[in-house]
């Protein structure tokens, strides 16, 4: 936690803004498992006029001293260097990439979220992107932004990103005039990837006859033929038409189902949904695809 306030000193303390992380992959909207450290450069303006700040799993809120709002307008009226505090984005989750639409970044570039660009929607929510998502708008050369070329070499790049947010004098306004601690909340939204799901039918259920059906009668499955796999087993192979979001806790119930005397059997009533840490891109039809692989084996 950076520089937090100790219960007896909150009493001075108030909210200056909050950033919330977002994601529609996770069954809460939130995204969890994310870190912002500020800069060298903002770490010492949080020295200077008393800013602390209380990390959240899905973000983090910044607070500020009462006592130091004129120091805080001094820093906010100067036109070459205005008042901004600026983070570095972390994200703990590994296969993040799997599960997250997200713009190739090469090593020369990061996401950056300013909120002098801001998207607000009809609730009046703020995001720091261009889009409803995060997209390729928010990349931008790391040798532009001088807080990341002074302190940090390119393998130690933050994870996610970086976020800059401008306080401006209206902002300190609102802030004094507003009698309940409300503070700007800024929001940024990844949004889920979208997967062909492709099985591999082993052991007992890869059988003559047997076909995959989705109850909900949406997803309908191709039947690709049979593939020796890497342990030399041989695997009966299905992959759906059509891509499916990916979801923390996917609703999809596909079952197994074979005819025995012209009459539908259940073999297996909810197969295994798709895992983000087995996703693999592979050439069907001519076509480059994302693909989550699920193996099958009863």
């Amino acid at each position: 936690m950076e520089n937090r306030p100790s219960g007896e000193q909150m009493g001075q303390f108030r909210p200056m803004f909050s950033i919330n992380m977002e994601h529609t992959y996770f069954r809460s909207g939130r995204l969890d498992g994310v870190r912002f450290t500020p800069t060298a450069s903002t770490k010492k303006l949080m020295r200077d006029v008393n800013l602390v700040s209380r990390p959240r799993s899905d973000g983090l809120t910044l607070f500020y001293d009462g006592e130091y709002i004129e120091a805080l307008r001094l820093y906010a009226a100067d036109v070459s260097d205005p008042l901004r505090m600026e983070f570095n984005c972390d994200v703990e989750h590994q296969d993040f990439q799997n599960f997250t639409v997200s713009p190739i970044s090469p090593m020369d570039k990061t996401l950056y979220f300013d909120s002098d660009v801001l998207k607000i929607d009809s609730s009046g929510k703020n995001y720091l992107h261009a889009g409803e998502f995060v997209s390729e708008d928010e990349l931008v050369e790391i040798s532009s932004l001088a807080s990341l070329t002074d302190e940090l070499s390119r393998d130690q790049a933050p994870s996610l990103g970086k976020v800059s947010i401008r306080v401006s004098d209206e902002d300190l306004d609102y802030l004094e005039s507003s009698r309940m601690d409300n503070p700007r909340e800024y929001t940024i939204r990844f949004s889920t990837r979208s997967t062909h799901w492709k099985y591999y039918l082993l052991g007992e259920v890869n059988r003559q006859g047997v076909y995959l059906k989705d109850t909900e009668g949406v997803v309908e499955f191709e039947y690709l033929g049979e593939e020796t796999i890497a342990n030399g087993r041989v695997a009966k192979i299905y992959i759906s038409k059509t891509a499916i979001p990916m979801r923390e806790r996917a609703k999809q119930k596909f079952q197994l189902i074979v005819n025995k005397n012209d009459r539908p059997k259940i073999l297996v009533n909810r197969l295994a949904v798709a895992n983000s840490k087995r996703v693999n891109r592979v050439m069907h039809n001519n076509k480059s695809l994302l693909v989550s692989e699920i193996y099958v084996n009863y």
